[in-house]
């Protein structure tokens, strides 16, 4: 990852980009060992002490295959309150675009987006964040697909002086479809739907819990239990068949539970280590599971020309592991230059799932170079 920013006093702009290598980038068995480079522009600006526009432009290239590169643009306003005593207020608005090749440019899509939250200080070491969220994303082509989602949430916050943190958010969402479904089937991709004549709203309920311990001065461990549940058991099945994990199943889809632990390590010459492993469970509602030929690479249809369903219901257990080692060097602006870093990140995953496509196991690798000025 490479990084550089130019500070003014009200104006920040930053860069990114990163190179690495990955089995299963697009969390699929259908696109293996590919290497891509993701860069990124942002620019920000201090309207007042408390009124900030910012904006970003990301692009991701996929260097072996050019069909699967992706971008967005972004950008928004964020607004706080800091002056009442043991309360703050926070708010913004925001835009976004997503933008694909010509191959999968049926994910297109632009959203518009707003929050605001309360946080409340009981005393130096707890905290109570009450927020709500909203995000109206429109899909181009797909248009039974666009909706707008609603969320609830607390976040509650607690620091002892023996080193240990604790972070307990829980949520309660809801979303909404714009238009009935319709049956489209194109030589790119398929849709399927159910038999509804409009599509099911959604609502998902979910927690999560955060405990951190400093374990020494330059030690500490970190372990987060998350769970959701979709609330509405009777669903849809609206689908795009193309063999990839794409925004159409997105979380709303599925319920599950997961745990991820960290160790995070200074080490001398300034160096960090962090270690880290994932565990997740995911029970996708109404995915149904179809039957595809890896050496056509297409979907199996009947004599009917019907999809052939192998059975309902996916099922995903995955687990991860990563290792990252970082080094800074600090250079007192010599030159301009503040600080040089840099990062060499491992890591493994493995999904068991009873879809084959999503069947797979693979390692992932990325070095990269932090510049701040």
């Amino acid at each position: 990852m490479f990084i550089s920013s130019a500070l003014a006093q009200d104006f920040t702009v930053s860069m990114n980009t990163y190179v690495g290598q990955s089995d299963n980038l697009f969390e699929s068995k259908l696109v293996e060992n590919q290497s891509h480079m993701n860069g990124s522009i942002s620019v920000g600006y201090l309207l007042s002490d408390d009124v900030r526009a910012w904006g970003t432009a990301y692009r991701s290239e996929v260097l072996s295959n050019s069909n699967y590169s992706m971008g967005n643009l972004e950008g928004g306003i964020q607004f706080r309150n800091l002056e009442m005593e043991h309360q703050q207020w926070y708010g913004g608005l925001s835009f976004k675009t997503n933008y694909y090749s010509p191959d999968y440019d049926y994910y297109e899509s632009s959203s518009f987006a707003g929050y605001g939250n309360f946080k409340y200080y009981f005393n130096p070491q707890a905290s109570i964040k009450l927020g709500y969220d909203i995000n109206a994303k429109s899909f181009i082509e797909v248009e039974q697909a666009s909706n707008t989602e609603h969320v609830l949430y607390t976040v509650y916050n607690q620091s002892f002086n023996t080193g240990t943190g604790l972070k307990l958010t829980t949520r309660i969402g809801a979303q909404d479809f714009w238009k009935p479904p319709v049956v489209v089937s194109r030589g790119r991709f398929n849709v399927v739907q159910s038999s509804y004549d409009e599509l099911l709203t959604n609502y998902l309920a979910g927690a999560e819990l955060r405990v951190s311990q400093a374990l020494r001065s330059n030690l500490g461990f970190m372990l987060l239990g998350k769970y959701q549940y979709r609330l509405n058991r009777d669903t849809d099945i609206f689908t795009v068949l193309d063999g990839l994990t794409n925004p159409f199943i997105d979380y709303y889809r599925w319920d599950g539970a997961s745990l991820f632990s960290k160790i995070t390590a200074r080490l001398p010459l300034k160096m960090t280590i962090q270690l880290s492993a994932g565990y997740e469970i995911k029970n996708y509602l109404d995915v149904p599971i179809y039957e595809y030929d890896f050496e056509e690479e297409i979907y199996v249809v009947d004599e009917n020309d019907e999809y052939v369903i192998n059975s309902i219901d996916r099922e995903d257990e995955q687990i991860n592991y990563q290792l990252q080692l970082s080094k800074n060097w600090y250079l007192k602006r010599f030159f301009g230059l503040d600080m040089i870093g840099t990062t060499l990140t491992v890591g493994w995953k493995e999904n068991q799932s009873n879809d084959p496509l999503y069947d797979y196991a693979g390692s992932m690798v990325s070095l990269g170079i932090n510049i701040t000025y």
